[in-house]
């Protein structure tokens, strides 16, 4: 069986590979989006844990 984190890490390997051939994107926007996404998730799990969203 595999891990589930792994599948979804080389799914999103795989998808970001595709994607960085099509729009070709410099270092600061990687920087960017990285920091944007893991703003949001974090930010997702926060909210959801101290309750100020329903789960």
């Amino acid at each position: 069986m595999m891990n589930s984190f792994f599948f979804w890490l080389t799914a999103a390997a795989g998808v970001g590979a595709l994607l960085s051939q099509i729009v070709n994107p410099g270092l600061l926007e990687i920087v960017i989006v990285v920091a944007l996404a893991n703003v949001a998730f974090y930010g997702y799990r926060r909210m959801t844990r101290t309750r100020l969203l329903p789960a």
